[in-house]
């Protein structure tokens, strides 16, 4: 959830001076800057250090031996560069760690850190006066930051689309027998000349059903079918400016999983277990229809682990039983490329670019909804009011389950009723602004729950079950699941019946005790036959919704 923008966001000032010095000064800028990293990139240490990106305009290289980086307006020459090159049009990260690191071949770390409660940042000529680029003075500090989340300049001109991994690439393929390779197979200097070589899509199938997705060498055949449930592909790609990459989007075709590593980093997965290992089955079935349909990952956040000349993708697919009639994997990877890399206004960055160019900027955040009454278990109706801090801001909210957005659900405009189970979703925007996520509020009423009609009368209305059914039900905690897509829980002879859907998960417990509630992703899960009136539900936590892990209590 966003922390709340502060009533009068406070000023920013950049500066670039130009009239003394040499002419690289005017072609130096601070772009980017994170002053409360805690995921979005690692130092050397494995810490989340706090970072600062120096950007070069120019058409030649700049040589920043004795710059300065400084968090005080009264202190310019806090920090000092060593000897290190900036080339042209390219960018340079120093960590604000406070650990005073200057080795030119090695990460450069400041001798201090930055604060989210908004300071002073400059870069300052070696002359130790003139200031060259500067967010914030001592009067106006910086706006509010946020937990990874990034300040700086926008670079959004010249947008063009690229192709990296393009239709039926060329990719080196293994059926793992042991476990020798351990994981050195995914990183890129890992030698697989003694591998097979094919173009996707690659796997096998005993009929007909991915005959047209295989590529020349793709159909494994007996190599692989009822040998394993685990193939190794790694495709190489070539990339030329990896700093000019603002979007990254993989586009995966699989029958059942797969995990996708991008250089070693693992930036996408399907129907993975934890716990990897050379013979790993997949965790549910994806169907033959929706297996020749391409899913999008966006993996931008890993656009900083691409380097320049060859790239690997590499994959390890997954089948899920190894009687399985059939197994295809296939990956294409796309992106967006900045030609015009002009610089334009301050403001919040949508995704931390760290030595890349940035996008569009905005103004901050609108300030997260509040609610009144938390959920839980109710006995009397009540009023329940919904507010923001940020002044001016319209708060949208729905009662049927779908998630509002700026242009639907109803418009908030006084305390709403409640006086049976009713689940409320509400979000809050402003022109300018980032809107809020949408938050979702369960509040029961245990009498309703009795008088659901799937419940069986033999119970609920039985002289000695009845009674005893609102307490049994206030004896445990209850898991309140929500989604606006409720087809495929619904119709389990429909071909989605394996797809993935946004949902809303709260956990609410009947002493009031405090729980929470996080956006996910809900599927079916277990046998692929689900008509029975009880399901087996897999809740994924994953960035596209929300978080990636729950840390409760």
């Amino acid at each position: 959830m966003k922390s709340p923008l502060p009533t009068k966001l406070l000023a920013l000032i950049l500066s670039i001076i130009v009239s003394t010095g040499p002419a690289a000064l005017a072609e130096l800028h601070i772009t980017e800057f994170m002053v409360d990293n805690k995921k979005t990139i690692e130092d050397t240490d494995g810490d989340a250090s706090d970072w600062i990106e120096i950007f070069n305009s120019g058409s030649e290289p700049v040589n920043l031996e004795g710059y300065f980086l400084t968090d005080a307006a009264d202190a310019l020459t806090m920090w000092s560069f060593p000897a290190v090159e900036i080339a042209e049009n390219g960018f340079l990260l120093v960590f604000a760690s406070g650990k005073d690191r200057r080795d030119p071949e090695a990460e450069l770390h400041t001798n201090f850190k930055l604060s989210s409660d908004g300071e002073y940042l400059a870069l300052v000529d070696p002359d130790g006066d003139s200031v060259i680029a500067a967010f914030g003075t001592e009067e106006n500090p910086l706006p509010e930051q946020f937990e990874d989340s990034s300040y700086g300049l926008m670079q959004g001109g010249g947008l063009t689309p690229t192709v990296f991994i393009g239709p039926q690439p060329q990719a080196r393929v293994l059926v793992p027998s042991d476990d020798s390779l351990g994981g050195d197979w995914t990183m890129p200097e890992f030698e697989d000349s003694e591998w097979g070589s094919a173009q996707m899509g690659i796997g096998y199938d005993e009929n007909n059903t991915y005959a047209q997705e295989f590529g020349p060498g793709g159909n494994l055949g007996n190599a692989f079918n009822n040998v394993n449930t685990s193939v190794y592909i790694r495709v190489p790609f070539e990339v030329s400016d990896p700093s000019t990459i603002t979007n990254l989007t993989l586009k995966m075709k699989y029958d059942d999983g797969f995990v996708a590593y991008l250089n070693d980093t693992l930036v996408a997965d399907a129907n993975a277990p934890g716990g990897l290992t050379w013979e790993s089955e997949a965790t549910g079935n994806h169907s033959d229809n929706e297996a020749v349909v391409f899913q999008d990952w966006n993996i931008t956040s890993f656009v900083n682990r691409l380097t320049a000349g060859t790239n690997i993708i590499a994959i390890h697919g997954l089948n899920d039983n190894i009687t399985s009639s059939d197994m295809l994997i296939t990956a294409e990877l796309r992106g967006t490329r900045i030609t015009d890399p002009s610089l334009g206004d301050p403001g919040y960055l949508a995704l931390p670019s760290p030595r890349t160019f940035n996008g569009d900027t905005f103004g901050g955040f609108v300030s997260d909804t509040s609610f009144n009454i938390d959920r839980g278990f109710f006995e009397e109706p009540f009023d329940l009011e919904i507010t923001t801090s940020t002044e001016g801001a319209e708060i949208r909210y729905t009662i049927d389950g779908n998630p509002p957005s700026t242009t639907s659900g109803q418009v908030y405009t006084g305390p709403i009723r409640i006086a049976g189970t009713t689940v409320v979703r509400a979000m809050a925007h402003l022109a300018g602004l980032r809107p809020t996520n949408v938050d979702t509020q369960t509040y029961l009423f245990p009498e309703d729950v009795v008088d659901q009609s799937r419940m069986r009368t033999s119970v609920t209305q039985s002289a000695t079950l009845g009674p005893q059914m609102v307490d049994s039900l206030k004896a445990v905690p209850t898991v309140s699941i929500v989604t606006d897509n409720p087809g495929p829980f619904q119709n389990e002879g429909g071909s989605n019946i394996r797809s993935e859907s946004p949902a809303s998960v709260e956990m609410i417990f009947p002493d009031g005790t405090p729980g929470f509630q996080e956006n996910a992703g809900l599927k079916h899960f277990g046998g692929y036959y689900t008509n029975f009136p009880k399901k087996s539900f897999r809740i994924g936590f994953r960035s596209q919704y929300g978080a990636t892990k729950i840390n409760y209590p």
